[in-house]
């Protein structure tokens, strides 16, 4: 009888296509969570997943289909006429998922929004908020996410020169 072999890269790879299926973030599962600050409003939860998706946008990291669906609000956000938070609850309503960016937006966000890799978004952003109870508390404002897309910036270029290219 012949031996089974264990396939341990096939096992990988079932487990990352699996993973592929779920959104990254939501912002329900922030605010329905138990320990979300019970002093913030649901809004707050928006704040780094908005700041996220507008610097895929300014890098034009999104996908056509989210281009397409919010148009509109893009081209305020791009004027700075809204605030990042705005385009996410516009574009993607509460859930933050692979069909919102583009290939090349996918293979960075897999790498940076997921535990596993030296950097984390999660954790990235709780630092730079500089609030020691939660990163929630940030204030969705210009001056904090120009400083948020300065560090996801430089995530991505680290990224890059691990992947051995510029993209």
């Amino acid at each position: 009888m012949a031996e089974d072999k264990f396939d341990l890269d096939a096992l990988l790879k079932e487990g990352e296509d699996a993973l592929d299926q779920f959104p990254y973030d939501g912002a329900s599962w922030h605010y329905e969570s138990e320990e979300y600050p019970p002093d913030l409003p649901p809004r707050a939860a928006f704040t780094h997943l908005g700041m996220y998706l507008g610097w895929a946008v300014e890098r034009d990291l999104i996908s056509d289909a989210l281009k397409e669906q919010a148009a509109d609000v893009i081209a305020k956000f791009r004027k700075r006429e809204v605030l990042p938070s705005e385009v996410f609850r516009t574009g993607c309503i509460d859930e933050f998922t692979r069909d919102h960016l583009n290939d090349m937006g996918n293979a960075f966000t897999k790498k940076y929004y997921r535990p596993g890799w030296e950097y984390y978004y999660p954790a990235d952003f709780d630092e730079i908020s500089g609030n020691e109870i939660s990163g929630f508390y940030m204030p969705d404002t210009w001056e904090n996410y120009d400083r948020v897309k300065t560090l996801i910036d430089k995530r991505h270029q680290q990224w890059l020169k691990e992947k051995g290219g510029k993209g």
